[in-house]
């Protein structure tokens, strides 16, 4: 067992994970992140060299010199970024923004998991008869379709749509999962096929944990500008203070005092820019996993000249 290469490699993942999530909370300059960020790369940097020198490697370097499992292994990134943060993306909208219960949400990711149950078996099928470009191109195509329709969403988005479009977006990932490993599997040379089973895993797993941390960093930070932005085009507007002195008004009628209903008109118009910025916030979210699947097939057209070559 590489008990070296275990222990730096979980002190490489755990500070950075851990330096990702402190980052909007302490500040990205501050010495705490810094310092997690440093220990990471340094914990990482000696993983890499140990493992290249140690005779039973327990993550093999190696295997992404071979450019096909390096292909296939960047997809499995990138499709772990975007399947775990968009389930990541979508409840939270819907409770956070469309106001449903987390039963709800639940019920609204069930028509996709189901339809992985029908894909799988099939997609499998595929890729046994199908060069693994194919199979994973098409999977993308699919996912990158799914997030770019999700760009369009709205308080009043309908449950199936947004089902459907989900839904989409799994048959995509079903699709691409099977040819991904037989891809990368198939690349190695016999004696690197263990290695490469749990090494393309990796990655896809590395990719789901590192997509939610970067995306929820992104959603936070797209929130903080689109508020401000719309709070600096209320100033002066007719149409806000009508909507301020309807507020008042109503609080009137309950006897408040003018000053406490200035203040809770203020706060009712604050969440209300909150709410919009959030909306806006995911819209570009989600484009962000769009570009991010249509950024991945870059590898897999490489894979498909290292197969036609």
């Amino acid at each position: 067992f590489d008990g070296l290469g275990f222990a730096l490699l979980v002190i490489a993942l755990l500070a950075l994970l851990t330096g990702l999530a402190s980052g909007q909370r302490e500040g990205w300059a501050s010495n705490r992140v810094m310092l997690e960020l440093c220990v990471a790369a340094l914990a990482a940097v000696g993983f890499v060299l140990w493992e290249l020198r140690t005779d039973a490697p327990m993550l093999n370097p190696r295997l992404f010199a071979v450019r096909g499992f390096a292909c296939s292994a960047a997809v499995g990134l990138v499709y772990g970024a975007a399947l775990f943060g968009s389930t990541y993306l979508v409840p939270l909208f819907v409770q956070t923004i469309q106001g449903y219960t987390a039963t709800r949400a639940g019920l609204l990711l069930m028509p996709a998991g189901l339809a992985m149950v029908v894909v799988f078996p099939i997609a499998g099928r595929l890729a046994d008869r199908l060069p693994p470009y194919v199979p994973i191109g098409a999977g993308l195509l699919l996912f990158g379709i799914s997030t770019w329709l999700m760009t369009g969403i709205g308080t009043d988005t309908p449950f199936w749509t947004f089902a459907l479009w989900i839904l989409l977006g799994r048959v995509g990932f079903g699709l691409a999962m099977p040819s991904m490993n037989a891809g990368a599997l198939r690349a190695l040379p016999p004696r690197w096929v263990g290695q490469g089973s749990g090494a393309v895993n990796f990655a896809r797993q590395f990719g789901g944990a590192l997509g939610v941390n970067l995306l929820s960093i992104h959603l936070e930070r797209q929130t903080q500008l689109y508020a401000q932005a719309l709070t600096a085009t209320q100033e002066g507007r007719p149409v806000t203070r009508e909507v301020l002195r309807r507020v008042e008004g109503l609080l009137a009628q309950d006897g408040l005092d003018e000053v406490t209903r200035q203040a809770v008109a203020q706060d009712f118009l604050a969440q209300m820019i909150l709410s919009q910025a959030s909306m806006l916030a995911f819209r570009a979210t989600f484009l962000v996993v769009a570009l991010a699947c249509l950024a991945a097939l870059v590898p897999v057209a490489i894979m498909r000249r290292k197969t036609a070559g």
